[in-house]
């Protein structure tokens, strides 16, 4: 499909659309990509697997056809606004390298504000938005999912200004990181961008199988105190590392509490969800993956509620706070806590306690930490949306290709520079 029949697409939408309000256009385009996601077809919803990636294929085929056209001319840079899909998310990112998803962040306030005197929308209609792009109980392969986009983006950027022309902030940001995407390594990164590239990469040592969390607490000069990341307490097996199948037969009887191997509703449970008749149907469908499980998911199913309080694993942020008790380091009232998602209460009320002062966060957690512990008493944290590059990008962006000395005797032929210590 050629950009000129892509945007003569989209403009007859549009004309259809426009007599429609922009909730339902909203709801329409969504429809619409997740029956590309699940079908191949904008108006078929059947499912087949090889269909996910059907938009971002299409998407592909017209860089690569107006890259052809202009194989003579100047690198093309292209800008796809926006994906909403993190499997889409993907699918670039591990075809291009100089591909980055880039996201642009405000707290929930502002963004509720600029929905409301931009779009004029009320309370019902951005909680419809919300919804729509934070799915639950649905199709992840097909559904958008702005939350998990977030946890995968290469550079953050932080919107704080109200109005549409009041983006000077962002604009600045823009430009650094514009900067660097064409020549890696024109400056450092930030102390704020080192303490969250830590925290992102302790993330990665979690064995829990629903989310991985990682945090940082620092001094107020950002020098690093404690590094955590959410998993069980030292000495038990995180949950990756378990087995549906060594639970029920008894196997490897460290890994469990007495009260999974011998509590009868517990373990009716468990087999009403993993029948043994089903055992090697479920071996096959692994193909040699662990069959763990999520002990808290179970437990609430037992109970018929939904606690974190079941949770085997400690936070991220009470793991760092805790490993500071644990091997005697000091005080760390005033100081800093990085996380890749917000605190929630439980770890809220321990910062609190600690005196930390401020809090630099990714991934906004659900919940009313900020609201109802942050926002209480005389020695209110100071909460801040990260915005800075991480992972892949924090390496592609800061890491020159040649040494600045280098560049600069090949650029000025100055013997001088080559001589210098």
């Amino acid at each position: 499909m050629s950009k000129e029949l892509a945007k003569l697409l989209t403009n007859k939408l549009e004309e259809i659309l426009k007599n429609f309000d922009k909730v339902a256009h909203a709801k329409i385009y969504k429809l619409i990509g997740d029956n590309l996601r699940a079908s191949g077809k904008a108006t078929e919803q059947s499912f087949n697997q090889e269909n996910i990636f059907t938009i971002a294929n299409e998407t592909n085929k017209i860089i690569k056809t107006i890259r052809e056209a202009k194989k003579d001319q100047e690198n093309t840079l292209f800008i796809i606004d926006s994906l909403k899909n993190p499997f889409e998310a993907i699918f670039f990112k591990e075809r291009y390298s100089a591909f980055y998803l880039i996201a642009i962040n405000t707290f929930d306030e502002n963004r509720k504000q600029r929905l409301r005197e931009q779009y004029n929308f009320d309370n019902q209609e951005i909680k419809i938005i919300d919804d729509l792009e934070r799915p639950k109980d649905t199709n992840i392969f097909i559904s958008q999912d702005v939350k998990k986009c977030i946890e995968l983006s290469d550079i953050h950027l932080n919107n704080p200004q109200n109005g549409k022309e009041n983006v000077s902030v962002l604009k600045k940001q823009l430009a650094h990181y514009l900067a660097l995407i064409m020549h890696p390594g024109l400056v450092t990164p930030t102390s704020v961008e080192r303490s969250m590239q830590i925290a992102y990469g302790a993330k990665l040592n979690s064995g829990c199988i629903s989310r991985q969390v990682g945090a940082v607490v620092t001094d107020e000069n950002h020098a690093i105190k404690s590094v955590g990341w959410n998993n069980t307490p030292e000495g038990q097996v995180p949950c990756l590392l378990r087995s549906v199948e060594d639970l029920l037969c008894h196997h490897d009887k460290n890994a469990f509490s007495d009260y999974e191997l011998n509590n009868p509703e517990f373990r009716e449970k468990i087999l009403e969800i993993h029948p043994k008749d089903q055992k090697k149907e479920r071996i096959e469908n692994l193909k040699g993956r662990n069959h763990s499980f999520c002990f808290k998911h179970i437990q609430n199913q037992v109970d018929d509620e939904k606690n974190q309080v079941h949770t085997r694993a400690l936070h991220a942020e009470e793991n760092a706070f805790l490993q500071i008790v644990k091997y005697g380091g000091q005080g760390i009232k005033g100081g800093i806590l990085f996380s890749t998602a917000s605190p929630c209460e439980l770890c809220a009320k321990k910062a609190y306690q600690l005196g930390i002062q401020q809090i630099i966060y990714i991934d906004p957690y659900p919940g009313i930490a900020t609201s109802h512990v942050f926002q209480s008493g005389k020695l209110r944290p100071k909460l801040d949306l990260f915005h800075g590059a991480i992972g892949r990008a924090y390496y592609q962006l800061y890491q020159p290709t040649l040494s600045f000395k280098d560049e600069l005797s090949m650029l000025i032929k100055d013997k001088q520079i080559e001589k210098a210590e």
